[in-house]
Formats: C-alpha cells, structure tokens, sequence
C-alpha cells in the first residue's frame, strides 16, 4: 500500500515537473479595426528567468510592460494599430520568453473582391519543357474574372518571356487553374524568375517562383582557405550540384601548382541540387608559405571542372615531431631509471 501511495506522489511531482513551461492563455484572436488600441495578458511559468521580446508582422505595433520575466507572472502587452494594414488575412505578433510563445493574432478581412494566387515553376535541366502551374483562388465574396499571365525574367532583373493565358471567371470560394509550358531550348543554364500576375477588376496580385535550370556539373561554394606547416591537415571544400538528377562518385583531386604535393578527397553521391562536404587530408610537411593549389571536381573519374586557389601559410607545431620527441625522453627516462637501481644494487 505504502509503495503505491509513494508511487501516485512521485507521479504527481513528475506531472508538475514536465508542465513547468507554459503560457496562458495561448493565443488571442481578434478583427482588425482602424486605429484598434487593445491591452493583452499573457500568464508565463517559466523555469528560471528569461528575455522577453516580440516578433512577427505587427510587432512595430505592441509594446511590453517589461523586458524580463522571473518563474511566474504576467506579461501586459499594449497594442495600438493604424488605420489600414496591407496584409489580407491573419497578421501575427509572437510574444516570446525562452521556448515559451504566446500569440496575438488579428484578422485583417477580405474585400469584397479579392483573390489568392499559388504558382509553381519547377527546376529543370537546360532544354527540358518547364510545366507552368497557376491557381487563383476566390477568397472575396463576390464572383470574379480574372485575367493571368506569368512573366519570365533572367537573374539580371530584365523580362524574357511573358506567357499569357485565357482570363475567365472564379466563383465564391472557388478555384480556377491554368497550366503552361516554358520551352528553355533558347535559355542559359542557371536562375531564372516566374512572375505570376492576375487582374481580376479591383487590382493586380502578383506571386513570385525562383526556378532553376540545370547543367550537369559541379561548383565549389566554400574550401579551408588555410592550412599549418608541418604537419598533415584536414581539407574541407563545400560543393554543389548544378544538375536536377544525381551525380554520382563525385570527388576533389587537390594538388599543388607545380608540384606533386596533393590529394584526393573522399567520394560521395551528390542529389540534384544538393550541397556536400569533400574531406581530404593535406600532408604539408615541409611547406613553410602559401600556396596555390588546382582543385580539380570528378564525377566518376570524369573532370568537371577546374579552378586555381589560394592557400595561406600558419605556422604550426609538427605534433609527430613532438611525439617522437616525447617517446625518446620516456625511453631515456626509463634506461635512467634501470641503471640507476642497478647501481645501487
């Protein structure tokens, strides 16, 4: 029996323990009214003393009673909006303290006609057809037309192509969708910008989509830039996929300009897009100034690229130098000691 009773209490404690943390209440919902000046509480259990700040879209238009909390208490925040907020729909303010959030959001409503876009732009190699897709949604309360169109820009900001579409009308909480195709054969290989922009009689809206066309090849984004003299050190280089589609057996071949000192890194498996790291070991015994070094990129033993960089010499301890150093003295050490005992024998 008394097991039991110590059992409930220990249960009891652990349950206080786990909901130490926490924020009440966890959320405030409210409409949007112009020039809207409101007070909220927040009750915090915090496990020890923490910051307080905010964040989100409204958080130039609150401020806190305080700027620290301390266990329990409560937390005054003061709202004052202006006239209009720009953002349709929910506009949040998070009040933060540690892993705790408590949140104010305030609902800004649709106009009588409004609409929301969804744009998709795929990444592609270079020549394959990219498959254009748009969704407007009718989030308004009244039936519209819409007019769309997507533009294609290149990564200089200057438009390519504008691939228009055949307007038509969206009903209430309805959705309509158009589909296009982007043939790239005339393209470069690299970012490129698709604009969607819909007219639908009370405005424009615009969604923006970043796509990418691929070359099947590999760029270095990032390498150790320095190395120690006299001893052998650990070489990283960060590189990226250029190609939608693997790579595969991808290595680094670092080798010295105008000497055979060098490496090769390990090998691995790049994804389309994907970032990896390539680790090698430099052996730069007997180097004591900065180099220049050719990084060749492989893909199964094929040579990608190639690019020259510069290494910087730091002066560093030779570690196997001052083992070896180490071992002798411990050896001397102990023939010291054998002949000293014998001695005395």
């Amino acid at each position: 029996m008394k097991r039991c009773v110590y059992f409930v209490i220990l249960v009891f404690l652990c349950s206080g323990a786990l909901a130490l943390e926490g924020v009440v209440p966890g959320s405030y919902d409210v409409e949007f009214e112009p020039g809207l000046e409101r007070d909220f509480v927040f009750d915090f259990v915090l496990d020890g003393k923490e910051e307080l700040w905010v964040e989100g879209d409204l958080s130039e238009y609150v401020e806190l009673d305080k700027l620290e909390i301390m266990g329990r208490g409560d937390v005054v925040v003061h709202m004052k909006l202006p006239e209009s907020l720009e953002k349709i729909g929910a506009n949040e303010v998070w009040v933060v303290a540690g892993g705790v959030r408590g949140l104010i959001r305030v609902n800004v409503a649709y106009p009588e006609r409004f609409v929301g876009l969804e744009l998709s732009a795929p990444n592609v190699n270079l020549g394959e057809d990219v498959e254009l897709k748009l969704k407007v949604l009718n989030l308004g309360r009244e039936r519209v037309f819409v007019n769309p169109s997507i533009l294609i820009y290149n990564p200089d900001g200057g438009l390519i192509e504008d691939v228009p579409f055949e307007g038509g009308w969206v009903n209430i909480s309805g959705v309509l969708n158009f589909e296009g195709v982007l043939v790239t054969s005339n393209y470069s290989a690299g970012d490129y910008l698709a604009v969607a922009r819909v007219d639908y009689g009370d405005g424009v809206i615009k969604e923006e989509n970043v796509f990418r066309l691929g070359e099947f090849g590999i760029r270095i984004l990032d390498y150790s830039k320095e190395f120690y003299g006299g001893r052998v050190n650990r070489f990283e280089i960060e590189v990226e996929s250029l190609w939608d589609g693997k790579i595969k057996d991808v290595y680094a071949e670092v080798r010295v300009v105008g000497s055979e000192l060098g490496f090769d890194s390990d090998i691995v498996q790049l994804g389309a897009w994907e970032k990896r790291t390539l680790i090698g070991f430099f052996d730069a015994r007997g180097l004591n100034e900065d180099v220049d070094v050719e990084v060749g990129l492989y893909s199964e033993g094929e040579e990608l690229s190639s690019e020259v960089l510069r290494l910087r010499f730091l002066e560093g301890f030779d570690w196997v130098i001052l083992v070896k150093i180490l071992f002798i003295l411990v050896v001397a050490g102990f023939l010291f000691w054998r002949i000293a005992r014998r001695f005395n024998k």
